[in-house]
């Protein structure tokens, strides 16, 4: 499992930069931010 987690903090890494270059800051961040929120309530519904 520790290294799946290490690929995907790589790759996660790798995406996040890639859309902030074509995106720009702002969407990314609303971006991360309503996937964080979807997580949150999908949290609350599962468990």
């Amino acid at each position: 499992m520790y290294g799946i987690n290490g690929a995907m903090s790589v790759l996660g890494s790798v995406i996040v930069a890639i859309v902030s270059m074509l995106l720009g800051i702002t969407t990314t961040f609303y971006i991360g931010l309503s996937l964080y929120a979807t997580v949150l309530v999908l949290m609350f519904f599962l468990f």
